[in-house]
């Protein structure tokens, strides 16, 4: 917990866990000594604005951000900050879970997608391009049993590109960098 110019007033034991200071060591400083820079330097303005104007960034709302540990590190978190008032005082609870697990699966999420996709998709063009040569007739006429396998092959083939763009796709709005172009 932290008063309302950032000095903190109690800390868990799963803070020596999380950042390397033993829980007393911090009550009394700022909180931002828990923060890398630039947020170390800023959060002073970001308080003093939320008590001036009631803006909220983060108080009341969950947010991933940059901590900050004893020995110069960061870790990426999840913040939550609640305000309440005791005794006619205003505080701030925040609660910090570390996500370094969730961002380094969500990583090699993404660089799986991405390799398969451009694995997959190379050889798949060709495939389909050769299947569709052969299918048009390009090498002359095909037995009408193989036509049929030809034309199976390609229509499967189609499909097979179709599902590596919908897994692209995915992976693009889940990493927020597709372009949407909505209309009436």
């Amino acid at each position: 917990t932290i008063d309302a110019r950032g000095i903190m007033e109690s800390a868990n034991p799963a803070v020596e866990r999380l950042f390397g200071y033993e829980p007393a060591t911090l009550i009394g400083q700022n909180v931002k000594i828990l923060m890398p820079a630039p947020y170390h330097e800023q959060h002073d303005g970001y308080l003093s604005n939320y008590l001036r104007t009631g803006e909220r960034k983060i108080i009341g709302t969950g947010r991933e951000v940059t901590a900050a540990r004893k020995d110069g590190s960061t870790f990426p978190a999840e913040l939550a900050v609640s305000e309440f008032f005791l005794e006619g005082r205003r505080h701030f609870t925040g609660v910090v879970r570390d996500i370094s697990d969730r961002k380094r699966v969500e990583r090699m999420q993404s660089e799986f997608v991405s390799t398969v996709s451009h694995e997959l998709r190379t050889p798949l063009t060709s495939i389909r391009g050769s299947l569709g040569l052969i299918s048009g007739g390009v090498l002359g006429e095909i037995p009408k049993e193989a036509k049929e396998y030809v034309d199976i092959a390609l229509s499967n083939s189609d499909r097979l590109v179709r599902l590596i763009n919908d897994i692209l796709d995915m992976e693009k709005m889940q990493s927020g960098s597709m372009e949407f172009r909505l209309q009436a």
